[in-house]
Formats: C-alpha cells, sequence, structure tokens
C-alpha cells in the first residue's frame, strides 16, 4: 500500500519493502547510503529515500521524494503483491527441503526486481565484469560525470528535501573529488544517452577506470544507437534462450551479464544469473555437505550451467529473484 503526495511517494507496508534490501543486492549501482537515507539515481531522474514513523502509530513507513513520482512507483515496481510470490516460493522451498533458500527468504524480505532502464543496465552490467561493487559504482558515476547531463533539482524538491533531512545533508554529500560533486541535491548528472557514450574515445573511458572494457562499451553504444533490433520492444518479443543469444552479440556480454541483462533491464525473471557468489554459497552448502547431497542429487555441483538448470526447472517465472535473494544472503553474510 503507498500513496502520492506531491513529491513524494510514502510506503505504508514494509512486509514486502526494505530498501536496503532493494539498493544493496546487487542489481543496481547507482545509489548512495547517507546513514539516514539514500540517494538514488535512475536515468534521468533523483530520488531521496528514508524509513520514518508514521504520524498516527508506530508503524514505520518509507519516504520516497523524488522530482519523478510516477517515474519511480513503476521502477520499485511497488504495485507488485511480492507476499504472494514469497508465500509461494516458500512452500516450494519447503516442500524440497530447501532450507538455504527458506533462510535466504526470510534475510532479505524485502527484496524487490528493480525496473531499469534497458541502455543504462546493459553498460552498467558491462562494467560490473570481474569487477566488486564499490569500484562498479566509481567507475559508472565518473561516467555520468564525464558524459551525462547536468540536472540542476527544482526549488521544491530541494525544500522537500532540506526540510526532510534538514540542511546538514549539504555539508554530508559535498564532493570528495570532482566526479562526485552530483551528489550534491542541488544538481545531479543523468545517466548519459547512448549517442554520449558512442561519442567519447576509448582514453577517455580508460582514465575513468573502465580498462578494458573501454572499447566494449563504446562497441556497445554505437550498435545500440543504430541496430533497432536491439530496442526494448524488439528484444523482449524474443524467446529466453532466443534473447540470451541476441545480448551476447553485443562486445563484453557473456551469458551471466546477459542474464543480469534480461533480469533487471527487462523484467525476464525466468532467468538465474550464476557468478562466484552463487558458486561459493553452493560450494559450501551443498558440495561439502553429504546430508544435503542425498537431498539435492542435481545440485551437488559448482558447475553454474547445472546450478542455472536446477533453478530455472524448479522455480521458473521466478528464478531470478530467487537468485537475489541467494546472493544478498551470501553477499550480507559474508560482509558479516
Amino acid at each position: 500500500m503507498y500513496n502520492i503526495d506531491n513529491n513524494q511517494i510514502i510506503v505504508h507496508d514494509l512486509s514486502d519493502f526494505n530498501i536496503k534490501h532493494i539498493l544493496e543486492c546487487g542489481q543496481v549501482f547507482r545509489y548512495k547510503d547517507m546513514g539516514t537515507h539514500y540517494m538514488l539515481f535512475a536515468g534521468e531522474n533523483v530520488a531521496y529515500i528514508t524509513k520514518q514513523m508514521c504520524d498516527s502509530d508506530t508503524k514505520q513507513q518509507i519516504k520516497i521524494i523524488s522530482n519523478n513520482p510516477t517515474f519511480f512507483v513503476n521502477y520499485f515496481d511497488i504495485a507488485k503483491n511480492y507476499g504472494i510470490i514469497k508465500y509461494d516460493l516458500l512452500s516450494l522451498a519447503k516442500d524440497t527441503s530447501l532450507d538455504l533458500l527458506i533462510n535466504a527468504i526470510n534475510f532479505g524480505y524485502g527484496i524487490r526486481i528493480l525496473k531499469q532502464d534497458l541502455f543504462e543496465t546493459i553498460i552498467s552490467f558491462i562494467i560490473s565484469a570481474n569487477n566488486h561493487i564499490p569500484r562498479i559504482k566509481s567507475i559508472i558515476e565518473k561516467l555520468c560525470v564525464l558524459a551525462g547531463q547536468k540536472i540542476d533539482v527544482s526549488a521544491s524538491l530541494t525544500s522537500h528535501i532540506s526540510a526532510e533531512f534538514g540542511t546538514s545533508i549539504r555539508a554530508e554529500t559535498v564532493a570528495e573529488t570532482e566526479y562526485t560533486k552530483f551528489k550534491s541535491p542541488t544538481y545531479y548528472y543523468a545517466f548519459p544517452t547512448m549517442q554520449s557514450i558512442a561519442s567519447l574515445s576509448e582514453q577517455q573511458l580508460k582514465d575513468i577506470g573502465a580498462g578494458y572494457r573501454a572499447p566494449y562499451i563504446l562497441q556497445t553504444a554505437n550498435t545500440l544507437a543504430v541496430d533497432k533490433t536491439f530496442a526494448y520492444e524488439n528484444l523482449n518479443a524474443l524467446s529466453t534462450k532466443e534473447l540470451e543469444k541476441k545480448l551476447m552479440l553485443l562486445k563484453g556480454v557473456g551469458k551471466k551479464v546477459a542474464h543480469c541483462i534480461m533480469l533487471f533491464g527487462l523484467s525476464r525473471w525466468e532467468v538465474f544469473p550464476t557468478d562466484t557468489h552463487i558458486l561459493q554459497l553452493y560450494k559450501s552448502n551443498f558440495a561439502d555437505n553429504s546430508a544435503e547431497k542425498n537431498q539435492h542429487e542435481n545440485i551437488k555441483t559448482t558447475d553454474p550451467n547445472k546450478i542455472e538448470q536446477f533453478f530455472t526447472n524448479k522455480f521458473k517465472q521466478y528464478s531470478g529473484l530467487v537468485q537475489q535473494y541467494l546472493f544478498y544472503y551470501k553477499l550480507m553474510r559474508y560482509k558479516q
């Protein structure tokens, strides 16, 4: 349940909405944890998100202050009932004795699959290959400053932000470097268009840390700018296997990156991206556990294709969400 009030979205039911779970489960990179709140950037849009106490009782709620509330209602897919989905997944996990998944769903109960811009997702996950999250975030931020449009925050939005978070936000968001100035609430940078990225030089991309990915980013941006078969509606008309093969024609896109693009940029939940975190999780929870081996003969392996096949066969249209629960569980448990 939610409502929109001017520049604010207020989410009242947090049983299926946890902003930390959503932003820190590896599906998105343009956000900043400010302690009391998050700053989130998507395309040319910005949101300031915090957890507040309701006026009427002690129940908590999320406030999303944004220049485009309608965009973020769709972006967070707020209308989707994750309670029903989690109930079905937990029932299936219990029936098949997948205790690991039960624990992961309960741990990351507030995860929601974001509906992200396709081009931004493609470039972001090319950058993510063989990389770690802090560095991915840094490269993407620098890319936005280098080639993205500078956007001033409206006076009305600034007023809402100041009232909600106080004037100290300015001191907190003053840039550490020239590339992080967009964190100031007075302006920020949009994600670059494909034409803007295509106009860059390989050296410019290397200078912001893209490394060997620089030519991949340039070639992919050029391809997407001219080849309309990669338009959203054309891609989403393809079958799962056809779509996977099509995306892997792009420079820098392997199977895992293709699956991430399908899941986060095209809302194709039937895929199960398998990376080193997932492989490590299975090595420790299945391959070295004889009891689990006996229960789950199909996945006592570290072969990513077999793990993927097991989960897509088992969870079908919810495979991608299952992957996010498991990935976040592994990521946060490792940090702890």
